[in-house]
């Protein structure tokens, strides 16, 4: 899966461009053993140090609500 929001890219370009490198951000969900697991780089684990930190932490909680929500 991939996920990308152009209001989030444009917030994060403004605030840091290097930053833009993290999008499209790509979701892997893999199955073992009946278990499903989604995995993901996290954006603050990139983005640390960057002025975008703000709108990646936003972005991460985003993405991270929206796989609890899919995996209930």
């Amino acid at each position: 899966m991939v996920f990308c929001n152009g209001w989030y890219a444009n917030k994060v370009s403004n605030a840091d461009p290097k930053m833009l490198a993290l999008c499209p951000i790509r979701l892997t969900v893999i199955e073992k053993d009946g278990t499903s697991s989604v995995l993901f780089v996290k954006p603050t684990a990139v983005g640390q140090g960057s002025e975008a930190l703000p709108v990646l932490q936003e972005i991460e909680d985003t993405i991270i609500k929206a796989i609890d929500a899919a995996m209930e």
